[in-house]
């Protein structure tokens, strides 16, 4: 089990989302909180943001649309960085 930490930027990414997707964030989370591999959430290395940040950025799926970043922090802990539509987290506007 992985606990799970949100930046700033993931609360407020969160807020903009619209209702139904938060409600489906929820529940894939609880799936990242427990396996951050886990087939449903699609989990690879997102090369945008690794590139960028120059450390190794995660992005899990939340539908076939939208998508959370998230790094691996101390032992079991996920810092989840933010949460938005496919091209938000592949840096085009």
């Amino acid at each position: 089990m992985y606990k799970l930490r949100y930046a700033k930027k993931f609360e407020k990414s969160v807020r903009k989302l619209p209702d139904e997707m938060k409600k489906v964030l929820a529940k894939q989370l609880v799936l990242l909180e427990q396996d951050p591999y886990h087939n449903s959430l699609y989990t690879k290395k997102n090369h945008f943001a690794s590139n960028s940040l120059k450390e190794t950025i995660f992005e899990s799926r939340i539908n076939q649309n939208y998508r959370i970043l998230w790094k691996h922090e101390d032992g079991k802990v996920i810092l989840l960085l933010v949460a938005g539509n496919h091209k938000l987290v592949e840096g085009k506007k």
